[in-house]
């Protein structure tokens, strides 16, 4: 798939092929979807120096609300954030290629592009994301 990036850009899951990918779909307006937010930066954080990336893509809402969002809080993140050209629409990528029906929820997709896990939901302590990353050979010190 490939979803749009501040100002313009693109960005394609393919663009991560041989890297361990945390793919998750998030949005403005979902309050546990913020919350799991701050989490995401730690374990971007983490996985600086190796082959583990995030890519988060904002789903189910609209480009100004995404907009938005990026300039309050563009000092707090600093993983790939994205916006699903389908906004509200039918053919979003969460729900069209993923079977999305409830946010947030993160995929754990390994280095051959195989989802290894999918993680529903988020409450504070949560570490299912670093448990899956180091089941995948990736350090968490």
């Amino acid at each position: 798939f490939t979803a749009q990036t501040a100002g313009g850009g693109e960005v394609k899951l393919s663009d991560y092929r041989g890297k361990v990918v945390v793919l998750d779909f998030w949005a403005t307006w979902c309050p546990p979807c913020q919350k799991s937010m701050p989490h995401l930066e730690e374990v971007h954080k983490a996985l600086q120096g190796q082959d583990g990336v995030i890519l988060a893509v904002c789903v189910w809402d609209t480009r100004q609300a995404f907009d938005s969002w990026l300039e309050a809080n563009k000092t707090k993140y600093t993983y790939q954030l994205a916006f699903d050209p389908a906004g509200r629409g039918d053919n979003s990528i969460a729900g069209k290629l993923y079977n999305v029906s409830g946010i947030p929820t993160t995929y754990i997709i390994d280095r051959e592009g195989k989802v290894v896990e999918a993680i529903v939901g988020y409450s504070d302590g949560d570490k299912r994301v670093e448990a899956s990353l180091k089941k995948l050979g990736l350090r968490f010190d």
